[in-house]
Protein backbone atom coordinates (compact mmCIF):
# COMPACT_ATOMS: atom_id res chain seq x y z
CA UNK A 1 0.00 0.00 0.00
CA UNK A 2 2.98 2.36 -0.30
CA UNK A 3 2.32 5.44 1.80
CA UNK A 4 -1.15 4.78 3.19
CA UNK A 5 -2.78 7.63 5.16
CA UNK A 6 -5.04 6.96 8.13
CA UNK A 7 -6.60 9.65 10.32
CA UNK A 8 -6.25 13.43 10.70
CA UNK A 9 -7.26 15.25 13.92
CA UNK A 10 -6.65 18.68 15.45
CA UNK A 11 -5.67 19.35 19.07
CA UNK A 12 -8.49 20.91 21.14
CA UNK A 13 -7.04 24.42 20.68
CA UNK A 14 -6.46 23.93 16.95
CA UNK A 15 -2.70 24.56 17.15
CA UNK A 16 -1.57 21.07 16.12
CA UNK A 17 -2.67 18.61 13.46
CA UNK A 18 -1.90 14.90 13.74
CA UNK A 19 -1.58 12.72 10.66
CA UNK A 20 -0.62 9.05 10.37
CA UNK A 21 0.63 6.90 7.52
CA UNK A 22 2.80 3.85 6.81
CA UNK A 23 5.55 3.13 4.30
CA UNK A 24 6.74 -0.23 3.00
CA UNK A 25 10.44 -0.82 3.68
CA UNK A 26 13.00 -3.56 4.39
CA UNK A 27 12.51 -3.54 8.18
CA UNK A 28 11.73 -6.84 9.99
CA UNK A 29 8.01 -6.01 9.98
CA UNK A 30 7.92 -4.96 6.33
CA UNK A 31 6.84 -1.40 6.95
CA UNK A 32 7.26 1.54 9.29
CA UNK A 33 4.32 3.51 10.69
CA UNK A 34 4.65 7.25 11.30
CA UNK A 35 2.74 10.11 12.90
CA UNK A 36 3.49 13.70 11.99
CA UNK A 37 2.64 16.57 14.34
CA UNK A 38 2.05 19.62 12.16
CA UNK A 39 2.13 23.24 13.33
CA UNK A 40 -1.13 24.55 11.87
CA UNK A 41 0.12 28.16 11.75
CA UNK A 42 3.20 27.34 9.66
CA UNK A 43 1.90 24.10 8.05
CA UNK A 44 5.30 22.53 8.75
CA UNK A 45 6.02 19.25 10.53
CA UNK A 46 7.10 19.92 14.11
CA UNK A 47 7.66 16.26 15.07
CA UNK A 48 7.81 12.90 13.36
CA UNK A 49 6.99 9.87 15.53
CA UNK A 50 6.95 6.13 14.99
CA UNK A 51 5.78 3.23 17.10
CA UNK A 52 7.56 -0.07 17.62
CA UNK A 53 6.56 -2.89 19.95
CA UNK A 54 6.78 -6.63 20.46
CA UNK A 55 3.76 -8.91 20.24
CA UNK A 56 3.72 -12.64 21.00
CA UNK A 57 7.51 -12.77 20.99
CA UNK A 58 8.12 -10.97 17.70
CA UNK A 59 8.60 -7.34 16.63
CA UNK A 60 5.47 -5.57 15.47
CA UNK A 61 4.89 -2.18 13.88
CA UNK A 62 1.24 -1.16 14.07
CA UNK A 63 -0.22 1.43 11.74
CA UNK A 64 -2.03 4.38 13.26
CA UNK A 65 -5.78 3.89 12.86
CA UNK A 66 -7.71 6.51 14.86
CA UNK A 67 -6.84 9.75 16.66
CA UNK A 68 -9.05 11.62 19.10
CA UNK A 69 -8.65 14.84 21.06
CA UNK A 70 -10.55 16.20 24.05
CA UNK A 71 -10.41 18.52 27.06
CA UNK A 72 -11.22 17.07 30.49
CA UNK A 73 -13.22 18.76 33.25
CA UNK A 74 -10.02 20.17 34.76
CA UNK A 75 -9.12 21.92 31.51
CA UNK A 76 -6.36 19.50 30.48
CA UNK A 77 -6.04 18.87 26.74
CA UNK A 78 -5.41 15.34 25.49
CA UNK A 79 -4.72 13.59 22.19
CA UNK A 80 -4.81 9.80 21.96
CA UNK A 81 -3.03 7.92 19.16
CA UNK A 82 -4.78 4.60 18.56
CA UNK A 83 -2.63 1.99 16.85
CA UNK A 84 -3.48 -1.19 15.00
CA UNK A 85 -6.12 -2.71 12.75
CA UNK A 86 -8.39 -5.73 12.97
CA UNK A 87 -8.97 -7.16 16.46
CA UNK A 88 -5.53 -6.76 18.04
CA UNK A 89 -4.94 -3.04 18.43
CA UNK A 90 -2.65 -1.12 20.71
CA UNK A 91 -0.61 0.11 22.32
CA UNK A 92 -2.25 3.55 22.50
CA UNK A 93 -0.49 6.76 23.56
CA UNK A 94 -1.96 9.89 25.15
CA UNK A 95 -0.10 13.09 24.30
CA UNK A 96 -0.16 16.47 26.02
CA UNK A 97 -0.46 19.03 23.20
CA UNK A 98 0.41 21.82 25.64
CA UNK A 99 3.69 20.19 26.74
CA UNK A 100 5.55 19.78 23.45
CA UNK A 101 3.25 16.83 22.57
CA UNK A 102 5.02 14.56 25.01
CA UNK A 103 3.52 11.16 25.85
CA UNK A 104 1.95 11.42 29.30
CA UNK A 105 0.39 7.95 29.44
CA UNK A 106 0.58 4.73 27.43
CA UNK A 107 -2.24 2.18 27.37
CA UNK A 108 -0.53 -1.19 26.88
CA UNK A 109 -1.13 -4.91 27.31
CA UNK A 110 0.00 -4.54 30.92
CA UNK A 111 -3.08 -2.34 31.43
CA UNK A 112 -5.57 -4.11 29.17
CA UNK A 113 -4.54 -7.73 28.77
CA UNK A 114 -6.24 -8.28 25.40
CA UNK A 115 -6.72 -5.11 23.36
CA UNK A 116 -9.26 -5.35 20.58
CA UNK A 117 -10.02 -3.01 17.70
CA UNK A 118 -8.34 0.40 18.22
CA UNK A 119 -11.44 2.46 18.95
CA UNK A 120 -11.14 4.38 22.21
CA UNK A 121 -13.34 7.16 23.58
CA UNK A 122 -13.04 9.44 26.62
CA UNK A 123 -15.85 9.63 29.17
CA UNK A 124 -17.91 12.86 29.08
CA UNK A 125 -15.75 14.31 31.88
CA UNK A 126 -12.58 13.27 30.05
CA UNK A 127 -11.16 11.44 33.07
CA UNK A 128 -11.69 7.84 31.86
CA UNK A 129 -10.62 6.28 28.58
CA UNK A 130 -12.75 3.43 27.22
CA UNK A 131 -10.70 0.78 25.39
CA UNK A 132 -12.08 -2.24 23.53
CA UNK A 133 -11.15 -5.69 24.84
CA UNK A 134 -10.77 -8.37 22.19
CA UNK A 135 -8.51 -10.46 19.98
CA UNK A 136 -8.73 -12.38 16.69
CA UNK A 137 -9.55 -15.52 18.70
CA UNK A 138 -12.36 -13.77 20.61
CA UNK A 139 -13.72 -12.26 17.40
CA UNK A 140 -14.03 -15.71 15.81
CA UNK A 141 -15.39 -17.49 18.90
CA UNK A 142 -18.95 -18.76 19.30
CA UNK A 143 -19.63 -17.25 22.74
CA UNK A 144 -20.86 -13.76 21.63
CA UNK A 145 -20.05 -12.49 25.14
CA UNK A 146 -16.26 -12.90 25.35
CA UNK A 147 -15.31 -9.33 24.44
CA UNK A 148 -15.71 -6.23 26.55
CA UNK A 149 -14.69 -2.67 27.36
CA UNK A 150 -11.88 -1.59 29.69
CA UNK A 151 -12.40 1.65 31.61
CA UNK A 152 -8.96 3.17 32.28
CA UNK A 153 -8.86 5.87 34.97
CA UNK A 154 -6.43 8.43 33.55
CA UNK A 155 -5.60 9.86 36.98
CA UNK A 156 -4.84 6.63 38.83
CA UNK A 157 -4.30 4.10 36.05
CA UNK A 158 -6.90 1.77 37.59
CA UNK A 159 -8.70 -0.45 35.08
CA UNK A 160 -12.28 -1.73 35.32
CA UNK A 161 -13.37 -4.37 32.80
CA UNK A 162 -16.97 -4.57 31.61
CA UNK A 163 -17.44 -7.86 29.79
CA UNK A 164 -20.21 -9.24 27.60
CA UNK A 165 -20.25 -6.86 24.61
CA UNK A 166 -20.23 -9.45 21.84
CA UNK A 167 -17.14 -10.62 19.93
CA UNK A 168 -15.71 -7.51 18.31
CA UNK A 169 -16.47 -4.14 19.98
CA UNK A 170 -15.67 -1.57 17.33
CA UNK A 171 -17.61 1.59 18.22
CA UNK A 172 -18.32 3.37 21.53
CA UNK A 173 -20.37 6.41 22.53
CA UNK A 174 -21.68 7.86 25.79
CA UNK A 175 -24.71 9.74 27.04
CA UNK A 176 -23.85 13.32 27.92
CA UNK A 177 -24.50 12.78 31.63
CA UNK A 178 -22.08 9.83 31.73
CA UNK A 179 -24.76 7.42 32.93
CA UNK A 180 -24.68 5.01 30.00
CA UNK A 181 -22.26 3.81 27.33
CA UNK A 182 -23.28 2.16 24.07
CA UNK A 183 -21.05 -0.29 22.19
CA UNK A 184 -21.50 -1.91 18.77
CA UNK A 185 -20.25 -5.41 18.01
CA UNK A 186 -18.92 -5.35 14.46
CA UNK A 187 -18.99 -9.15 14.18
CA UNK A 188 -22.37 -9.93 15.72
CA UNK A 189 -24.09 -6.73 14.51
CA UNK A 190 -25.49 -5.95 17.95
CA UNK A 191 -25.63 -2.86 20.17
CA UNK A 192 -24.92 -3.20 23.91
CA UNK A 193 -25.87 -0.75 26.67
CA UNK A 194 -23.61 -0.39 29.72
CA UNK A 195 -24.69 1.12 33.03
CA UNK A 196 -21.59 3.08 34.04
CA UNK A 197 -22.56 3.16 37.72
CA UNK A 198 -22.74 -0.63 38.06
CA UNK A 199 -20.35 -1.49 35.18
CA UNK A 200 -22.81 -4.04 33.82
CA UNK A 201 -24.39 -4.65 30.43
CA UNK A 202 -28.07 -3.79 30.96
CA UNK A 203 -29.45 -4.08 27.43
CA UNK A 204 -28.79 -5.19 23.87
CA UNK A 205 -30.48 -4.95 20.49
CA UNK A 206 -29.81 -5.50 16.81
CA UNK A 207 -27.65 -2.79 15.27
CA UNK A 208 -29.99 -2.73 12.27
CA UNK A 209 -27.06 -2.90 9.83
CA UNK A 210 -24.47 -5.54 8.96
CA UNK A 211 -21.03 -5.06 10.41
CA UNK A 212 -21.59 -1.81 12.37
CA UNK A 213 -18.47 0.30 12.77
CA UNK A 214 -19.58 3.26 14.87
CA UNK A 215 -22.57 4.94 16.44
CA UNK A 216 -23.82 8.33 17.55
CA UNK A 217 -26.87 9.86 19.25
CA UNK A 218 -29.02 12.76 18.17
CA UNK A 219 -29.11 16.03 20.12
CA UNK A 220 -31.66 14.96 22.76
CA UNK A 221 -30.40 11.33 22.93
CA UNK A 222 -33.74 9.91 21.87
CA UNK A 223 -32.26 8.12 18.83
CA UNK A 224 -29.13 6.06 18.34
CA UNK A 225 -27.62 5.90 14.86
CA UNK A 226 -25.36 3.03 13.78
CA UNK A 227 -22.93 3.09 10.86
CA UNK A 228 -22.79 -0.09 8.80
CA UNK A 229 -19.51 -1.12 7.18
CA UNK A 230 -20.55 -4.54 5.97
CA UNK A 231 -17.85 -6.47 7.81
Amino acid sequence: WGARPTDIVLSPDGKWAYFGWAEVDDSPTGYTAYVSVVNVRTMKIDKLMKQESRFRGAPRAQRLHHIQSWTDVDGNDNVVLQWGFGANGGPHFILDPNDDNRVKRAITYEDVQVMGHPFTTPSPDGKTLYVSIGSPEIRESDSHTAAGIAKVNLDTGAVTNVMGTGNHPIGITHTEDGAFTYVVDGHGSMVYKIDDATNEVVGKASAGVAGPYGLAMNWDESLLFTDGKGE
